[in-house]
């Protein structure tokens, strides 16, 4: 096992093991979550990028020279190291990467999914009891969003939906990636803080995804994607997208969903955009 690349958020000390998954198994310790991951598009702020997966499921210890994973010291002073910032767009990319967004999130997006909430014809996936009163409450924090409403549309979302991170959360994580990427992100930090704070009680492995975008901290496939939108790559842009939403069951398109409502209520509180939100 090798460490290839290193987020410039991994803190040092010693985390103890939280879980495991096919490509990826996470750590913890009082300041948040670290994971180690199998590939590179997943590498972000918080994650090291190895040849091989840890095998066990004891403590691991991050220096600044070395990881301690299984009871072997492996060096990562030569390791690249991922910057997770991201400089962010100009008022002229917003429009057409919230375009870009939408038609690949319609196109693309998995059933049961917050495509819904652009397409109206996925709401016949939604056939069980459980599945339509999910998404009456993904409607309702939606339609706060669409108000301007921005707090209580994350009070809503918060923990609600499928998988390990609920598409409730998800979304989240995908307003603050918009929020964070915006013309005059600067501006919004308290309004970040604010979402923080409301979204404080969610999963520790959310709310580490939560908390990293609220920080400005971008995985690597985000941070691409939005790097194409900004130099007007809209091929590339459609590619990252594609990829994106293809991510995890739902958990990609529920972020990219989230990144749309950013970007859209910044375009109409900043006047640079298209007026209110739409489910079309």
């Amino acid at each position: 096992m090798n460490i290839v690349a290193i987020g410039d958020k991994v803190p040092p000390g010693q985390y103890q093991f939280h879980s495991r998954f096919t490509r990826v198994v996470n750590y913890r310790n009082a300041d948040g979550l670290i994971s180690f991951v199998a590939d590179e598009g997943a590498l972000s702020g918080r994650a090291l990028f190895v040849t091989g997966l840890p095998r066990g499921e004891s403590p691991v210890r991050v220096s600044t020279t070395h990881v301690v994973v299984d009871g072997a010291p492996l060096p990562c002073a030569d390791a690249v190291r991922y910057d997770s910032s991201f400089s962010g767009l100009e008022t002229a990319h917003v429009a057409p990467l919230v375009g870009l967004m939408q038609d690949v999130l319609c196109r693309r997006g998995p059933a049961l999914s917050l495509a819904v909430l652009h397409d109206p014809v996925r709401e016949a996936a939604f056939s069980s009891a459980f599945e339509r009163a999910l998404l009456d409450r993904f409607r309702a924090a939606h339609t706060a969003m669409e108000d301007g409403a921005v707090l209580e549309s994350v009070e809503r979302f918060k923990g609600v939906g499928f998988g390990l991170t609920p598409s409730g959360d998800d979304f989240i994580t995908g307003l603050l990636y918009a929020l964070g990427a915006v013309p005059g992100a600067n501006g919004l930090a308290t309004l970040r803080r604010e979402i923080l704070q409301v979204a404080a009680d969610c999963a520790a492995l959310s709310f580490q995804f939560i908390k990293d975008a609220a920080a400005g901290s971008y995985p690597r496939d985000v941070k691409a994607m939005f790097t194409a939108a900004r130099v007007g790559d809209e091929a590339r842009t459609r590619g990252r997208l594609e990829a994106l939403v293809a991510h995890g069951h739902t958990s990609g398109a529920d972020t990219v969903a989230g990144m749309i409502a950013g970007l859209r209520w910044w375009q109409a509180s900043s006047g640079a955009g298209i007026g209110p939100l739409t489910r079309g």
